[in-house]
């Protein structure tokens, strides 16, 4: 139907439509060109930046702030957030304090729970104390 209803106009109206038409979109196309060059491009975002990235609320930024799971920056009274640090958060991985720190690099050497390793016997006998 909608050749039809093409084929009824004569082909000038057809290409005035489509020349309004590319034009249309090609004013929103540089629109949101526009809206993705304004983002920040800072290393640091402050906590309602981050919570818009995270598509959380303010309180949930706040709370992993205060487990430990997403570390914090501040410079004088403000809160900063490092880009790397919430990557690295979405990415399944946390920077943490730094015993966590300590805990995931130290959980990296060791066999997941459960497996047996090449090398595991009996657990060697204790003689008197």
């Amino acid at each position: 139907m909608t050749t039809d209803l093409l084929t009824a106009f004569a082909p000038p109206v057809v290409a005035a439509i489509e020349a309004l038409v590319d034009a249309r979109v090609e004013a929103k196309l540089a629109e949101q060109a526009r809206a993705n060059a304004k983002q920040p491009t800072s290393e640091f975002m402050t906590i309602p930046e981050a919570a818009e990235l995270l598509r959380c609320k303010r309180g949930r930024v706040d709370d992993l702030l205060s487990a430990g799971r997403i570390p914090r920056v501040k410079e004088g009274a403000r809160t900063l957030i490092r880009r790397s640090d919430l990557d690295a958060y979405l990415n399944g991985g946390t920077r943490g304090t730094k015993g966590e720190q300590e805990r995931n690099r130290l959980s990296d050497f060791a066999p997941p729970f459960g497996t047996k390793t090449a090398e595991a016997g009996p657990p060697p006998e204790r003689g008197p104390a």
